[in-house]
């Protein structure tokens, strides 16, 4: 394989017997060497990226990564395992360095709070031990027993002595009530304060300890915060850490229960939602709501045998970075016949590639989420069955992506096929316009660069790019950098799909 790395530049003389471009890429899976090399125009025929290794990947190959398409193992998910261990490669001083710095971390740490506990309760004990004093100082003020003991120890006569213990009972007698208060309000200073209790100070020092010996230990404990914290919930962070706080103090007892290791349905794993912003959260959560909303209306419709209904429903769609991808649908139950509700699909092709299809019925909407200062590349497979050939897609602001259509001429769009209007991309800037270019006999592939930052938006075809077409000046006028934008896609007669074939962040260069 090195040999061959080095020399790569050889390979940009070799030409695809099939399409003569250059060979930049190597198929992996080939049983003859004849067929070995590959251009780009291969691969999207082919249409398995993952069959096919870079020679640039190859070569720009540090020694800790892990090439997700190489070598072939038939299961992806040992690939992604290896990378996901592959952070602990390389410098083991480095390893041994940070953990070295977590612990000493964690020694200042605790060293810091336990002298700021110590402080607090030797100030504690010592304002306990002055009202205590208090309190007893007050006790033998009126007890007055040295008095009394001076009147015993006195060498006067029998009465005389009688006469003055007397009289101290006569004031303590008549001053009860006050000295009744006065003891009163001083335990009642007094009752405010725990006694110390050393013992329990002895249990908490095992119980540190015994949290410290149960470092990277705490699976019990970690998965029920985990469940806890599920952002799902919609917890405030005060309840998360009042529920932490307390179950720290019984971690020993936790950790050491019996607890099945087995936490989800077989073949299932948990959703990594501490991955998603609140606001894709939201969006999940108004998709399930809206989920339900239109199942109650559906079953509503079966039950009264109402097939003429109007059934309008808008899911909100989430970021297109989540897992699953979740789509947004609009009005997806019209004025049809129960048997003939139309319906829209959003599913994968045979190669793992992302795929938008009307299956039957009304049209297709989904807004992608974009970031605002990236300059985007993304590569589009058409699939019309229709012969008015619809196709829109274009920048859709945040304000008006729930409100009003693509197609709609306030909003900054590009259509790439149509047979009517004049909107979209109709500056050339090479080649033809491509309402005038033949599809599908010229081209089925499309490539879109945009940049909202920089008010950019070219549509060409694929891979030859032998027709560019920008977005009409009027229509980048529209643009309002202080708003969010998305990119939106609108299909409308049946049957017809785009494939994503390719989406990527590019550094964007005036």
């Amino acid at each position: 394989m090195d040999n061959i790395l080095n020399n790569s530049q050889n390979f940009n003389q070799i030409l695809c017997q099939k399409h003569e471009l250059p060979c930049l890429y190597l198929k992996a899976d080939s049983d003859n060497s004849d067929h070995i090399y590959a251009c780009s125009n291969c691969i999207y025929s082919y249409n398995n990226f993952r069959k096919y290794l870079s020679l640039q990947d190859i070569k720009d190959k540090l020694d800790n990564t892990v090439l997700m398409n190489w070598p072939l193992l038939d299961e992806y998910e040992l690939t992604k395992q290896i990378q996901l261990f592959s952070q602990y490669q390389g410098d083991q001083k480095s390893i041994q360095k940070n953990i070295t710095k977590f612990f000493e971390d964690l020694q200042n740490e605790i060293e810091q709070a336990l002298q700021k506990q110590k402080k607090n309760m030797l100030i504690y004990a010592d304002t306990i031990s002055e009202n205590t004093n208090q309190l007893f100082d007050y006790y033998r003020e009126i007890a007055q027993f040295d008095a009394l003991k001076n009147i015993i120890d006195s060498n006067t006569q029998k009465q005389q002595k009688a006469d003055q213990i007397l009289q101290i009972f006569k004031i303590n007698k008549s001053n009860q009530e006050k000295y009744k208060n006065k003891i009163k309000q001083e335990l009642s200073q007094l009752n405010q304060y725990q006694t110390i209790d050393l013992n329990a100070l002895k249990y908490f020092k095992n119980s540190i300890l015994s949290q410290i010996e149960l470092i990277d230990q705490n699976e019990n404990l970690d998965t029920l915060l985990s469940l806890i914290a599920n952002k799902t919930n919609n917890c405030n962070e005060s309840y998360l850490k009042s529920v932490q706080s307390e179950l720290l103090k019984i971690q020993d007892l936790i950790n050491n229960l019996n607890i099945d290791k087995d936490v989800f349905l077989q073949g299932k794993k948990q959703i990594q939602i501490e991955k998603l912003s609140q606001d894709q959260i939201e969006c999940i959560e108004t998709l399930v709501n809206k989920t339900v909303d239109l199942n109650e209306q559906y079953q509503q419709l079966k039950e009264e045998k109402d097939n003429n209904m109007i059934i309008s429903s808008k899911l909100q769609p989430s970021s297109y970075l989540i897992q699953n991808q979740l789509f947004k649908l609009d009005n997806l139950l019209t004025k049809q016949k129960l048997e003939n509700i139309s319906k829209l699909l959003r599913s994968y092709d045979n190669e793992g590639n992302q795929k938008f299809e009307i299956v039957k019925g009304d049209f297709f909407i989904f807004n992608m989420k974009i970031k605002q200062d990236c300059l985007y590349r993304i590569v589009i497979n058409l699939e019309f069955k229709d012969s008015n050939k619809f196709l829109f897609i274009g920048l859709v602001s945040k304000s008006h992506k729930d409100q009003v259509y693509i197609h709609d001429k306030s909003i900054i769009n590009s259509y790439t096929i149509s047979n009517q209007g004049d909107r979209g991309v109709s500056k050339v800037i090479k080649g033809k316009c491509l309402r005038d270019v033949k599809y599908p006999e010229e081209y089925n592939q499309i490539e879109i660069r945009f940049c909202v930052k920089n008010k950019m938006f070219q549509v060409s075809d694929y891979p030859k790019r032998e027709n560019i077409n920008e977005i009409n000046d009027d229509k980048l006028n529209l643009i309002d950098l202080n708003q969010e934008y998305y990119l939106g896609f609108e299909l409308y007669y049946d049957k017809d799909c785009l494939t994503i074939l390719e989406c990527e962040e590019l550094q964007y260069q005036n």
